[in-house]
Formats: structure tokens, sequence, C-alpha cells
């Protein structure tokens, strides 16, 4: 099996998650996602009362640790 691309994690989490905005980065072995979506919004400990949903999915998504 090939490492993963980019391209192929970023269809992943748009299969299971409804984004407003999603970008990935990474060489194949390590990545980086933003995620914006509105199932963020609300979450305890995402920041979703300090600011806009944008920035609470961001501060949210920042919180979990990368899958293994």
């Amino acid at each position: 099996m090939s490492d993963p691309t980019a391209d192929d994690v970023r269809r992943f989490i748009a299969a299971g998650l409804a984004c407003e905005h999603l970008a990935v980065e990474g060489d194949g072995r390590h990545f980086f996602a933003t995620i914006v979506s509105p199932a963020f919004e609300g979450r305890p400990g995402c920041g979703a009362t300090s600011g806009s949903t944008r920035r609470s999915a961001i501060e949210c998504a920042s919180k979990f640790t990368p899958c293994r």
C-alpha cells in the first residue's frame, strides 16, 4: 500500500465530516489539516463562545491528537 497523499486525507475527512473549509498539507507520513465545521460549534473546550465560528473550530481542531 502506498503512502496516502494530502488529497487522500482530505477526502477521508470530508467523507465523515461536513466542512465549511478543509485544507490538508502533508508529505505522505505527516499531515496538517485546517478544518472548519459546524460539528465543532458548541463543543465543550472548543472556545465556541469566544469568537467567530471559524476561530472556534480552529481552536477546537488544534486540541485533538492526530490519529496513529
